[in-house]
């Protein structure tokens, strides 16, 4: 069963996918489908991630420990590595999503877990 928790942006709600154990984390985003609008995938503890096999773009929000925003890095492409040392946990989102959301560096999120 899915860990799935949900939290308040502004007037958005957001749906995350906690991937807080070995096999959820090592799979992240592969073999899934395709994120949606207002769909997230928390991974943690995690400060890097790939994107090698993925088939469409996402945002990637590194947060720190008590989920103020680190970087997003927007639009990550399939065959990119993004790291980002302070980190301890990374929320993968639709490209464009970010921008959307208005999650920009310093914003503090909810906590999620």
């Amino acid at each position: 069963m899915k860990n799935v928790k949900t939290i308040q942006l502004g007037h958005w709600a957001l749906n995350i996918v906690v991937a807080d154990h070995f096999f959820s984390r090592l799979r992240g985003l592969l073999f899934q489908s395709v994120l949606k609008r207002q769909q997230g995938l928390l991974i943690t503890p995690c400060k890097s991630v790939h994107t090698i096999g993925m088939g469409y773009a996402i945002d990637v929000v590194f947060l720190s420990a008590d989920y103020r925003v680190l970087k997003v890095h927007a639009q990550c492409l399939s065959w990119r590595f993004k790291v980002c040392k302070p980190a301890r946990h990374t929320l993968e989102l639709l490209g464009g999503e970010a921008r959307r959301l208005g999650i920009t560096e310093g914003l503090q999120l909810p906590a999620i877990i």
